[in-house]
């Protein structure tokens, strides 16, 4: 799949009776489908409703308000819907946006709505908590309840959002919806957080099983004819892998940093969409972005990312064959490299470069609108 056929992937989640479903239909500007695609009526899950937001298209995925008497029954789904979207699968079926919403109002946060978050949060999904309904409670109540619901989930973004206030009898008009526009400026940032959570994970995973699928194979190929090659042989072979997972690496930091904004772009589009459903007297000029691939000329690192990233390993693998004799196989050599490309240091190092390249992303795409 091209970057052009990404579609956002926004999450929301909640109880029964949260106001998912008035938080979903404000994103979209319409009632969504109360069926979904293709969803049985007897059937708990997360299923899609494929839509448009702002003229672009999206998938909502969502499900009927989660149930803590099969609690159980939930965490399962949740697991497996997880797993279909890992790290190790490709960044257009991941969740670009994940929301949970709990129901102004209580002082507590159940330990139900915890173990969900907790399910996300643990698959590095930053996410996003709507305290929807927040009209009915008082400022005060909203501040003590967002501080404890932070405090409980280590969920840093809590919004305080009302999609359809109702007008009671002490009320001359109805309120007006407040939050929304907050809402979607915290949608932006999470997606850039779920990004930098999940990618140098996602590359070092790609990395490691190339190094043992296809770099082996082809140096073995390579040197199939080579009885010996000397004293270096090991320099020799790894000045050959680092090559190759140069050239990977370069490959894959291109494919994400390309995808992330054709999202972001996306994301920017809702902004839009909902300045103008809510402000619609207002003018709001809006320029076209910028194409991803002015983007990327501008802002890429990719060769240093992987230069560094592979001097950082090859280090540790020529110290561990300085006392080993010459016949040490590629196989040997890929196993060491397979090991020493996970580490913490290395994918802190591709997260901090991303993250430069995400900011230089950010300020490009505000300064040409």
């Amino acid at each position: 799949m091209n970057n052009d056929e990404i579609k956002l992937n926004l999450l929301i989640l909640g109880k029964t009776g949260t106001g998912k479903s008035s938080l979903l239909n404000s994103l979209v500007g319409k009632q969504v489908e109360e069926t979904g695609i293709g969803k049985p009526v007897t059937k708990r899950g997360i299923f899609p409703h494929e839509t448009s937001i702002g003229g672009k298209d999206v998938v909502i995925y969502d499900s009927w308000g989660l149930e803590v008497d099969k609690s159980q029954e939930w965490e399962k789904i949740i697991k497996n819907e997880l797993e279909q979207r890992g790290v190790d699968k490709d960044i257009k079926d991941w969740f670009h946006s994940v929301t949970y919403c709990i129901q102004a109002g209580g002082n507590r946060i159940e330990d139900f709505d915890k173990k969900i978050i907790k399910q996300f949060t643990d698959k590095k999904y930053n996410v996003v908590i709507a305290l929807t309904k927040s009209d009915q409670i008082s400022e005060e109540k909203t501040i003590e309840f967002i501080n404890i619901i932070k405090k409980e989930t280590n969920v840093e973004t809590v919004i305080s959002v009302s999609a359809a206030p109702e007008k009671t009898r002490f009320m001359t008009e109805t309120p007006e919806p407040f939050g929304l526009s907050e809402y979607q400026d915290a949608i932006l940032a999470s997606w850039k957080k779920i990004f930098l959570d999940r990618v140098p994970i996602s590359i070092i995973e790609r990395l490691k099983k190339y190094v043992m699928d296809k770099g082996k194979f082809e140096l073995n190929y390579k040197f199939k004819d080579c009885n010996t090659i000397g004293d270096n042989f090991q320099d020799i072979v790894l000045n050959e892998f680092q090559k190759l997972i140069e050239e990977e690496a370069n490959r894959y930091l291109q494919e994400y940093i390309g995808k992330y904004y054709n999202i972001y772009v996306d994301i920017m589009s809702l902004n839009v969409h909902l300045f103008r459903t809510y402000h619609p007297k207002m003018a709001f000029p809006f320029m076209p972005f910028p194409t991803v691939g002015v983007l990327i000329a501008t802002t890429i690192t990719a060769p240093t990312i992987a230069d560094i990233l592979f001097k950082l390993i090859a280090q540790q693998v020529r110290s561990l064959f300085a006392k080993k004799i010459k016949e040490d196989t590629i196989e040997e050599i890929a196993k060491l490299l397979y090991e020493k490309l996970s580490d913490k240091d290395r994918e802190n190092y591709i997260r901090e470069t991303l993250n430069k390249v995400l900011d230089d992303i950010d300020n490009i795409t505000l300064n040409n609108q």
